[in-house]
């Protein structure tokens, strides 16, 4: 997401040097890598972004230090994420670190072409295992008093992103109220609740202000979610644009092909003369329409639960929808790979999305857990059940004779 960004000069000012318009950016750069982290792109990506003529760029999911991932690719870069981001094009650079694991640390960034007279990393993590933080940079640009730039990356939870909506507006009222303000990046507000709360703040979204609603941001294919966002107060935002056509496209998660093909099931229940098909040696017999929407139903509840039993498991920081969207993944990659009740599969899938956000070792007790409450316990209530039924049964075998055997065995 993209946007000019100017505002009204005083009088005084050197016009020669005056900067009247700035172009802005944000983007989350999912730690430079593809969907399942299968390939390392980074250096696409900053060929991307030094096509646009951008002055301040807002990063989110930067990666300042990865040990593990250095000796794993050979196009690495030797220095941080957001050096090698910044290097051809932006002077200044402030970091933000706000997740710190074992091999490294991923954070929020700010590239400026102007100089960055000060920073500060804000702490907005709420309880759980969820890092997130406010990287507050004021820029010294010619002819403006100081401009404030808030790099800014929320929860995934509503309830932390409220807390954290309200931690930010508290920076904003420890900023001189005249004074030009920038608020941009990953606000995860897919409910549309940050507006509200930030209008009483002074802000406005500049998308919104434009054409009546935030972007559509994620994903960036088939755009359905109002995740990102440019906010500004004493300042214009001009000409927006979200940019959703290649190169930033292939970075975009292709989960609506699901859906898709679940409408195809029942379009082809409703509609469909033939009733019974052959395919690979296998007859399928199509259901009717009212069966098929019970077992969609079904289905989507069977899913549901079992994507909440992995959500109550694991620790907090993942939301639901997302638990549910690679459960679903996996799901497929056990249908294609055929292995029973996709042992291993499930766990490679969670791991290749979660692994940045959760603990490996957390992440497989939870997986463990799960598969021993919803495979597990059925099992051995059923077998429990059986073992009842039949010693029922055999004790009515052995006490319920008829009676004309009976009076045969005692003549």
């Amino acid at each position: 997401m993209c946007s000019d960004i100017a505002r009204s000069m005083q009088q005084g000012t050197d016009r020669a040097t005056t900067v009247r318009t700035l172009r802005i950016m944000t983007l989350n750069v999912h730690k430079g890598f593809t969907l399942f982290n299968r390939r390392h792109i980074l250096p696409e990506l900053r060929d991307a972004v030094n096509t646009l003529s951008v002055e301040v760029v807002f990063l989110q999911e930067v990666i300042g230090e990865h040990k593990k991932h250095a000796m794993r690719y050979h196009d690495w870069p030797a220095m941080t994420q957001y050096e090698y981001l910044a290097e051809t094009l932006w002077s200044d650079v402030a970091y933000g670190r706000n997740a710190v694991y074992p091999d490294g640390d991923h954070g929020n960034a700010l590239l400026s072409k102007f100089p960055i007279r000060h920073f500060e990393n804000r702490d907005v993590s709420i309880l759980g295992t969820e890092e997130r933080g406010m990287l507050h940079c004021i820029l010294d640009i010619p002819g403006q008093p100081e401009v404030h730039a808030i790099c800014v990356h929320l929860g995934l939870r509503e309830a932390h992103r409220l807390k954290q909506l309200k931690l930010l507006c508290d920076l904003l009222d420890s900023i001189p109220p005249n004074e030009p303000v920038m608020v941009a990046g990953d606000f995860n507000d897919w409910r549309l609740q940050a507006d509200k709360v930030l209008a009483e703040c002074g802000l406005r979204e500049a998308f919104a202000d434009r054409h009546g609603r935030p972007a559509r941001s994620f994903p960036a294919r088939w755009p359905l979610l109002h995740l990102d966002r440019i906010y500004t107060r004493n300042v214009t935002a001009r000409e927006p644009q979200a940019l959703y056509r290649k190169p930033w496209s292939h970075l975009s998660d292709h989960a609506p092909l699901i859906a898709a093909a679940s409408l195809f099931y029942l379009a082809a229940c409703r509609f469909s003369r033939r009733r019974a098909w052959t395919w690979r040696g296998h007859e399928i017999l199509l259901p009717s329409l009212r069966l098929a929407l019970m077992q969609a139903i079904l289905g989507a509840v069977n899913w549901s639960l079992m994507a909440m039993l992995i959500y109550l498991l694991l620790p907090d920081g993942v939301a639901f929808p997302s638990i549910l969207g690679i459960l679903l993944v996996s799901s497929i990659a056990g249908v294609v790979t055929h292995i029973p009740a996709g042992l291993g599969v499930l766990e490679a899938v969670f791991i290749a999305f979660l692994q940045h956000q959760i603990a490996t070792s957390e992440l497989l007790a939870a997986l463990i857990g799960y598969r021993a409450i919803y495979f597990l316990l059925p099992l051995a209530v059923a077998c429990i059940v059986y073992l009842k039924l039949e010693r029922r049964t055999r004790k009515r075998r052995g006490t319920g004779d008829p009676p004309r055997e009976r009076s045969r065995q005692k003549g």
